[in-house]
Parts: C-alpha cells; sequence; structure tokens
C-alpha cells in the first residue's frame, strides 16, 4: 500500500493525473479501510489538485473530494481552489459554494479571484443570490473588493431574489466605487418605498439626490411610489414632515421632466390639507382642477 501511495503521489506531481487517479483506486480497493490511505503517505490534496486539472476528470475529483471529507483531512487552499474553478467551468454552482463554505470552515481565504467566480454565478441561476451575497461580505471582510460592474449586477439580482437590505449594502459598498445606477437606483428607491418606514423612506430620498449629483435622473415611478408613500405615512401619523417631502420631492420630479400622475397629486392634496400646509394643498389643488380623470374630494380643503 504504501508503494501505490508513493506512485501516486509521485504521478500527481508530475502531471500524470488519470494515471494518479487509476492507482489511487487501486490503493482504495487493496485497502482495509480509507484511512489506511493517508496513514501509508498519501497526499490528498495533490491527488485532488491533479484531478482538477483536467475538465473530463471532475467525477474523479468528486470521489477524491469524498474521501477527504469522510476523513476530515486537513485541507489546503489552492487544491479546492481547483476544485471550486472546476465546479464553476462545470454549471455545479451550489457544489462549488458548499466546497467555498469548506474552506472558510477549515480558515482558508479562497483569492479574490475565486470569489469573484462565485459571485457571477448569480448571473445564469439568480436563486443563488442569498450566496453570492455570502462570497461578497466574505471579501469585503477580507479587505478585497469585487469590480464595480459585478457590484452592482449584483445588487440587481439581490433585490429581486434575494433582500433589500442586501441588494441596498452592495450598491452602497466600497465596491461600487461610487457609481451610479440611475435604472438599478430607481428600482431600489421603489423599494424602499415599498417598505413603508421612516428609515427606509429617508434611504430612497438619499439614492434620489445621489443620482441627481452625479447628473442622473430617476425614473417616474421612482418618484411616484416615494411621493404615495410619504402621504400614507403622513395620513397615518398626522404629521406634516412626511407630507412636505412629498411635496418637494414632487417639485423635484417635475423639475426632473417628470410628470406626476393625477392620483397622487389627489393623495398628496388630501396629506398637505390634514396637516395643514395650506401653500402646498392649494399649489395641488390648482394643479388638479384642469384634470378630468380624478375627482378631488371636495372636503380635502376644509383641513386647511
Amino acid at each position: 500500500l504504501r508503494l501505490l501511495c508513493a506512485a501516486c503521489n509521485l504521478l500527481s506531481f508530475h502531471r500524470h493525473n488519470a494515471a494518479a487517479f487509476s492507482v489511487f483506486e487501486r490503493g482504495l480497493a487493496s485497502a482495509h479501510a480509507q484511512a489506511d490511505l493517508p496513514a501509508a503517505g498519501l497526499n490528498l490534496n495533490a491527488l485532488l489538485y491533479a484531478t482538477c486539472r483536467e475538465p473530463t476528470m471532475l467525477e474523479s475529483a468528486r470521489k477524491v473530494w469524498t474521501t477527504m471529507s469522510n476523513l476530515g483531512t486537513k485541507l489546503e487552499l489552492e487544491p479546492l481552489e481547483k476544485m471550486i474553478s472546476s465546479c464553476l467551468k462545470n454549471k455545479s454552482h451550489r457544489e462549488a459554494f458548499s466546497i467555498f463554505l469548506a474552506a472558510i470552515d477549515a480558515g482558508l481565504k479562497p483569492s479574490p479571484r475565486v470569489c469573484i467566480g462565485l459571485i457571477t454565478a448569480c448571473y445564469t441561476e439568480p436563486q443563488l443570490a442569498p450566496m453570492s451575497y455570502a462570497v461578497f461580505c466574505t471579501m469585503k471582510e477580507n479587505g478585497n473588493l469585487v469590480p464595480p460592474e459585478v457590484a452592482l449586477q449584483l445588487a440587481g439580482i439581490c433585490l429581486h431574489h434575494d433582500t433589500l437590505e442586501h441588494a441596498l449594502e452592495v450598491y452602497d459598498s466600497d465596491s461600487a466605487g461610487g457609481r451610479s445606477d440611475a435604472a438599478l437606483a430607481s428600482k431600489l428607491v421603489e423599494g424602499c418605498a415599498a417598505a413603508d418606514s421612516a428609515a427606509m423612506l429617508q434611504r430612497g430620498i438619499c439614492l434620489l439626490q445621489a443620482l441627481r449629483r452625479a447628473n442622473l435622473v430617476g425614473s417616474s415611478s421612482a418618484y411616484d411610489a416615494l411621493i404615495r408613500a410619504q402621504c400614507r405615512l403622513s395620513l397615518a401619523r398626522s404629521r406634516p414632515a412626511p407630507a412636505r417631502a412629498a411635496h418637494a420631492l414632487l417639485e423635484e420630479m417635475i423639475a426632473c421632466g417628470h410628470t406626476p400622475q393625477a392620483a397622487a397629486r389627489s393623495q398628496l392634496l388630501l396629506a398637505c390639507s390634514r396637516a395643514k400646509l395650506q401653500a402646498e394643498a392649494i399649489a395641488n389643488f390648482e394643479a388638479l382642477v384642469p384634470t378630468i380623470k380624478y375627482a378631488v374630494q371636495p372636503l380635502s380643503l376644509i383641513h386647511i
């Protein structure tokens, strides 16, 4: 058995990958237990690396990996990175993430190149977004950045297949490089508006302000969603601040070249009236008078 293990190690080192695996299988057949192989000197990490060199030997690599897992072999970074890359090339994305987690559990730090490969796996399998986000966080903890275009793509996928909080974190990260994406930011604003919390609404306003500073414009639907959300908040709590913020957003929306929907103006009129914001309520009332699709509530202005 020692001779077989020595031969396997030598073949692995000299890139005779198929021959090395063949000797490994002979060793498995002749050993009383799998543990006899490393005891006889077999370097399973070297064998794993060897089998991962050949794209056609992924199944062989899996068998070596299973043996290593069963034996609790001390893992080395280079063979694991090779295995992750092989799985990614084979579109075995979940398996690649599983090996990545094994590397992290072993205290290893996969390279940025491997991590970026894992992050971009969610491009073709969006349901992997939570795992791609976890890899992103690992890179961030290790002081590594992903390319800005990758970060923005990940933020967009997280928005639809993970959580709004994760999408915002990625969008705001140093990896995004301060880049603003009007379409993505607008979708994030709509997500913030749907959250119906004062903190998230403020976050949506900040996103629109960042676009303006970058000479970009948020979408009409983003402004509309944020205005309506601010109105809901004002009406629910009878507070003037959200109504005032909603009116400011409407003025900004017009300045950007968007036309507010009459339904949004009607809701804003009611919010401003109840908040006793006389000038804002009258401005919205006068803008609504020419419309014919939406009837203004006659009692809206009684509040002011």
